[in-house]
């Protein structure tokens, strides 16, 4: 059976969602105690009631804990595997001990903040700050992509990060997938594609090459994130290798906040994690929300200083869609979304986390984005815009809503 299990993971363990992995670790987490004499330490729950300190219990696997004595606390303690409901303030405690364990075997929900009044209506000549709260009070918007340009993807990598540099440069990053060949760093031109500087140093692991993830420039050198293998990578301004970090989580998308003074990092779930640079140290965690729902797999990870005229937005990356969500940066609620469909032709397998969209690069020059996927055959650099007829649910928010479907509601205070 571990023979099995660690033969699917060698066959792509990256490429899929980690709702598909809860049942194989929930059975490992059941199992394992059994199979090799030894105990799992419990899994300690702290729960809170506004700044209060409420409750804490021990959940041994497959066992009961006490909760909230409503029905929907009920149906959590009852699913197949048990979940577990948390308020929104304890989400920094909750997602560090679920990391203890394994943060795909634990499903993280959150209390929706109070509604906030909506603001009075702003006058001409308000900040981009302004702007931005305004829009997210008026709810989520669609936005139109315009291709302006098709470029040849060379070699087709299992794209993990994209992002301009400061200096222009386009960097991209693809994880070591098919298992073997190597994760890398790489510059790309961007007026023709081809491949000026491929780096793959700082990539050893003890069981070979590391899954490097996001990456994202701040003060002048590059930090990349990675899967599983706890490390980040910084390299300076040539892409030159420096040294590794401490990463005690699972990677995902990378980038910054807007001051530059955080990382703000993604692991799968639907938390958007804030962290202190150099030793990466959680600092907060946030669900993104959209439609009243926290949206899960945000992946590859873009901060745009001015989208649209409106402020600091970051865009990411849905898991298994072409979708991008468009978020507030101090709150994570969308302001919107775009959808990649008819760009590169769509591929079965991308319900599996094969050949799906990944890679949002912002070009402050010409106020374009390139975008791509993983194993694409083209990068595409397109336009985006808002179109006021798309403004009432039509387009990407319609394809959104139907993602979101299955999501669960956030649950009130």
């Amino acid at each position: 059976m571990l023979a099995w299990i660690r033969t699917a993971a060698d066959q792509d363990a990256r490429g899929l969602h980690p709702r598909h992995w809860a049942l194989a670790f929930a059975f490992l987490l059941a199992v394992l105690p059994t199979v090799c004499g030894v105990n799992q330490p419990p899994l300690k729950i702290v729960r809170r009631s506004g700044q209060q300190m409420s409750s804490s219990s021990e959940l041994e696997p497959g066992g009961r804990w006490e909760h909230d004595s409503d029905e929907e606390a009920l149906a959590l303690e009852q699913a197949d595997p048990p979940q577990v409901r948390l308020q929104q303030d304890d989400s920094v405690e909750a997602l560090a001990l679920a990391q203890e364990r394994d943060v795909a075997a634990v499903s993280l929900q959150v209390a929706a903040p109070p509604a906030a009044a909506p603001p009075p209506p702003s006058p001409a000549g308000q900040s981009s700050s302004g702007a931005a709260a305004a829009m997210v009070a008026a709810g989520p918007r669609d936005y139109t992509v315009e291709l302006l340009r098709t470029m040849p993807h060379a070699d087709r990598p299992w794209t993990q990060g994209l992002e301009f540099a400061s200096d222009g440069r386009l960097i991209e990053t693809s994880g070591d997938y098919p298992r073997g060949s190597g994760s890398f760093v790489r510059v790309l031109n961007p007026t023709t594609g081809a491949v000026a500087q491929k780096v793959s140093e700082g990539m050893d692991g003890p069981d070979g090459h590391v899954f490097i993830e996001g990456i994202s420039e701040l003060d002048g050198r590059f930090f990349a994130s990675t899967y599983e293998d706890h490390k980040a990578i910084e390299y300076d301004s040539n892409l030159k290798f420096v040294r590794s970090h401490d990463f005690p989580h699972i990677g995902w998308g990378l980038t910054h906040t807007p001051d530059r003074k955080s990382f703000i990092a993604t692991n799968g779930s639907a938390y958007v994690m804030l962290l202190e640079p150099g030793s990466f140290k959680l600092l907060s965690a946030t669900p993104a929300t959209c439609m009243g729902k926290a949206v899960e797999g945000l992946n590859e990870l873009e901060m745009v200083d001015d989208f649209l005229g409106h402020g600091p937005a970051l865009l990411g990356n849905i898991m298994n869609t072409r979708l991008v969500l468009v978020l507030d940066p101090s709150t994570f609620a969308c302001r919107g979304a775009f959808h990649l469909e008819g760009l590169e032709p769509s591929d079965a397998n991308e319900n599996f986390g094969f050949h799906v969209a990944n890679g949002i690069a912002y070009n402050t020059q010409t106020r374009t984005f390139w975008v791509t996927g993983k194993n694409w055959v083209s990068m595409f650099e397109v336009r985006v815009s808002e179109d006021p007829k798309l403004a009432t649910g039509q387009g990407a928010l319609q394809m959104l809503s139907m993602h979101l479907s299955t999501s669960p509601v956030l649950v009130g205070r």
